[in-house]
């Protein structure tokens, strides 16, 4: 299986007519098609519509650890109808796993480019001060009880959920999210608050919050949001566009070398999921 996903690396071959040369800085995604090699290698094969050229002076090592992560985050507020500030004026995020790759940069992406008027950032109470300087405006500790005991219930017109069921032992914030949701209009479709989860790994949770009837437990589908990034030249833009705005920056950069101690180090740090900031692998 392909390993790793986020890339930055020099062209060094390329077919004509697709818009880069030899030589050329890119960065975007190695690792999500059909035939991926994966990124974390010396070489890897990319295809045009997943990568952009880094703006000039730009750090390999920042573009490289932010291409799907934050263009997860940009797709999960567009979907859920989060285009602008004039979307998030006077509204409430949450963000449920606050310190790590995506929960990092969505708190800044809520804070700086919506200006949501309050940010719940849930992650432990060590990395309060972490969150605090990205913007979140309160910081919920998630071992000091279900998150409806500690944020108002029916008070919030977003939940960014970055953790539900990523791996087998992941927490399932689902139901306690639901709690957390306004009720009738007020939200960006009027229809209520509005949770979004990545992706699921699991085909048990997928069916679950897609097909289950609500009156069996399901989740209400017009409140609910799930998918997986996939980048294009037009998300690839706007991310380009945040980070060179300064909006959303890698809060904190955790470097393994290139070895088969660094990598295994690197994927031994993203299971514990204790890291803070993101992990990158430097050749």
């Amino acid at each position: 299986n392909p390993i790793g996903i986020d890339c930055c690396g020099e062209v060094v071959d390329v077919p004509e007519g697709v818009g880069f040369e030899v030589g050329d800085l890119v960065w975007g995604s190695g690792g999500t098609f059909v035939g991926a090699t994966g990124s974390l290698a010396e070489y890897c094969a990319v295809l045009p519509k997943h990568i952009s050229k880094v703006p000039q002076g730009g750090d390999p090592l920042t573009y490289g650890s932010m291409p799907v992560a934050l263009g997860t985050i940009v797709t999960g507020y567009e979907r859920a109808g989060f285009l602008s500030e004039a979307e998030a004026k006077g509204k409430t995020a949450v963000i449920i796993g606050a310190s790590g790759g995506c929960g990092s940069f969505g708190v800044q992406y809520a804070a700086n480019t919506l200006k949501f008027e309050r940010i719940y950032a849930v992650c432990s109470a060590k990395n309060a001060d972490f969150v605090k300087s990205l913007g979140a405006t309160d910081v919920i500790d998630y071992n000091q009880g279900p998150l409806s005991t500690l944020i108002p219930e029916q008070s919030c017109d977003h939940v960014f959920d970055c953790v539900t069921n990523h791996a087998a032992d992941d927490p399932d914030y689902s139901s306690e999210a639901q709690k957390l949701l306004k009720v009738g209009t007020g939200g960006p479709r009027d229809k209520g608050g509005f949770l979004t989860q990545l992706g699921r790994k699991h085909l048990v949770g997928i069916i679950f919050c897609l097909l289950w009837p609500k009156w069996l437990g399901g989740m209400p589908h017009q409140f609910y949001d799930m998918f997986i990034t996939q980048l294009n030249p037009g998300l690839m833009a706007k991310v380009t566009d945040t980070i060179s705005s300064g909006e959303v920056k890698v809060g904190k950069l955790v470097k393994k070398d290139f070895s088969e101690e660094g990598c295994r180090q690197a994927f031994k740090d993203l299971k514990s999921k204790r890291t803070v900031g993101k992990i990158v692998v430097e050749l």
